[in-house]
């Protein structure tokens, strides 16, 4: 281990995270307008605004990437307050009849659909632009079981859905929009209509049920190359699949989001941010069985490829069963300018996990991420790698793996706390301040636990180092 003080530079793409002061500065979601005019447009066109910043607010004192998310978010707010009922439409809202069609209809008229009191029971619905879902709070978009029923687009050429067996039918899509919205209500899944109750095979040290057919729905909720994007306050529940993934879109943000899976399905991510720039994503509680919150570089699927930068969360809760409360890796693209703060993560098996090859491919490049202010209780609670457990060892990662700081992480966990490198790529400029995650006897632990994240039975210890510049932790 060669251990040197970190010699860090800001990252000039994502102004919250800096490396060279010993702090992050915060990221302000509000600013202060001094007015926000709107105007109703007809036949339920989107309204349209004008916002005036005040002298010393924060639209003077931001960058102009968030300047203009700022503003993209007040229009949202201002079109959406002119919603379509969906009744209107001829939805019926009790859960047995197919409200698709009536929904789409809704969808097309224009602007926002709103969604009173009900269970709406629906397959395969495409958003468009200047518009969105205004879901009442007892209001619930639910998955139509039968895929025969499901009227699925080739929507996008480029695009085959993540997962072998997974269709391309996702229930709520959102392709190359502008100004779109999902507030409020429940988003329920339903994932054990399309699995029987018999567990079919053990994958991570688990079991998983077998699925019904050789194809399932999706991600649930599927937004691709989107700007100006707003999920909030609303409730996934009981994916198939993935719940929600954000795929080459710009100026997100994602809040008050509560997001639950099961833990007896494979592939039941959380939330995945993929090649996404400008993203915020606040107060979310996710729970799931497989990763709770990714952030991932697979430009394959993009018409344009972009890096996965800017992305800032804050003061979420994350858990996941099976994998890891946040995953950064994945792909071929870059990673960089991300920040994690104020993180809860409790009964979770992985805590962090940072790791530049998961599979096949030449791997991610990712560099200058901050965690800070992250309380765990977890199995194995911090995990840097060159390369995963699936990666071939005749072809590992060749790349760097640079710029990664923690401070004020602190919590439990049963494995020791690993940055490792692979010997022939680089791990540079990992830093620890103010850290503490204790490593308790993990009595009766499993040894899957251990293959999983690739610890041996002799490792023990509150940290396993090898090839890597590291400061601020002690092997």
């Amino acid at each position: 281990m060669k251990m040197t003080d970190p010699d860090m530079q800001p990252y000039a793409g994502n102004p919250h995270v800096r490396f060279d002061e010993g702090n992050v500065a915060p990221c302000t979601e509000e600013a202060s307008l001094r007015r926000v005019r709107c105007r109703r447009q007809p036949e339920g066109r989107a309204s349209v605004c004008a916002a005036t910043p005040r002298r010393g607010s924060l639209l003077y004192s931001t960058t102009k990437a968030d300047a203009a998310w700022i503003l993209s978010i007040a229009a949202l707010w201002c079109f959406s307050a002119y919603a379509g009922n969906v009744r209107d439409f001829g939805a019926v809202g009790d859960g047995v009849t197919d409200d698709t069609a009536a929904v789409q209809r809704a969808i097309d008229a224009g602007g926002a659909v709103h969604f009173p009191r009900g269970t709406y029971l629906v397959s395969a619905i495409y958003l468009k632009s200047d518009g969105g879902l205004d879901l009442d709070e007892k209001a619930v978009l639910k998955i139509q079981p039968d895929l025969s029923k499901w009227n699925v687009r080739e929507a996008c050429v480029t695009y085959d859905s993540f997962g072998a067996n997974s269709s391309h039918a996702h229930l709520i899509n959102c392709i190359g929009a502008t100004n779109v919205f999902i507030r409020g209500g429940m988003i329920d899944g339903d994932y054990r209509r399309f699995y029987r109750r018999i567990y079919f095979y053990k994958c991570c040290g688990r079991r998983f049920l077998t699925p019904k057919r050789l194809r399932w729905p999706a991600q649930l909720v599927w937004f691709f190359e989107c700007r100006d994007v707003v999920v909030e306050n609303v409730k996934m529940v009981r994916a198939p699949f993935w719940t929600m993934m954000l795929h080459g879109c710009e100026n997100v943000t994602v809040r008050n989001v509560d997001v639950e899976t099961a833990a007896e399905i494979c592939n039941s991510d959380g939330i995945d941010i993929d090649c996404c720039r400008h993203v915020r994503m606040r107060n979310c509680r996710i729970r799931t069985g497989d990763d709770a919150l990714a952030v991932r570089g697979d430009i394959k699927k993009l018409t344009v490829p972009k890096a996965c930068e800017d992305v800032v969360v804050e003061d979420c809760e994350l858990a996941s069963h099976y994998a890891h409360a946040i995953r950064v890796g994945v792909g071929d693209g870059e990673i960089r300018g991300c920040r994690f703060s104020g993180i809860r993560m409790e009964d979770t098996r992985g805590g962090i996990w940072v790791c530049s090859k998961f599979s096949r491919g030449k791997g991610a490049e990712i560099h200058d991420i901050a965690f800070q202010d992250i309380t765990m209780d977890a199995v194995c609670g911090i995990y840097v790698r060159n390369d995963y457990r699936f990666v071939a060892k005749d072809d590992p990662y060749k790349g760097r793996l640079r710029n990664i700081r923690f401070e004020n992480v602190r919590g439990t966990s049963m494995l020791p706390n690993s940055v490792v490198g692979n010997g022939t790529a680089t791990i540079e400029n990992v830093s620890f301040k103010s850290c503490a995650v204790r490593v308790r006897a993990p009595h009766g632990l499993p040894q899957d636990e251990r293959d999983f994240f690739s610890i041996g039975a002799s490792d023990n210890g509150e940290w396993l180092i090898s090839n890597a510049d590291v400061t601020g932790a002690e092997p």
